[in-house]
């Protein structure tokens, strides 16, 4: 969160994929942190049940299930690695490696 506002004031918020994410610091600080804070909430209380129903599994099936949810959070977890890469890449040089050819938002120069 703190890498994509720091990428959105580098470049605006045309940089940002998103549009949701583009809109929501758009909105002012408060509704960025509502918006972040709820995204949270849904992720844990998800993650939750989840969890429960992977509990509830029976035995022959439970490492299946368990194995697709240490791939599904591999995923998220790279997924975010990768979001923050670019992040830090737009904070350092003014651009994405997925911008457009010739896109920049600045001349550090």
């Amino acid at each position: 969160m703190v890498t994509t506002v720091y990428a959105a004031r580098v470049v605006g918020p045309i940089g940002e994929s998103n549009p949701f994410v583009r809109w929501s610091p758009l909105s002012g600080p408060l509704v960025f942190a509502v918006v972040n804070l709820v995204a949270l909430i849904v992720a844990v209380v998800l993650f939750d049940h989840v969890v429960d129903l992977l509990l509830r599994t029976p035995e022959p099936d439970e490492r299946y299930f368990a194995a697709a949810i240490g791939t599904w959070l591999g995923g998220r977890l790279a997924a975010g690695l990768i979001v923050f890469a670019n992040n830090l890449t737009v904070i350092c040089f003014g651009e994405s490696p997925s911008s457009p050819p010739g896109f920049r938002a600045f001349d550090p120069g």
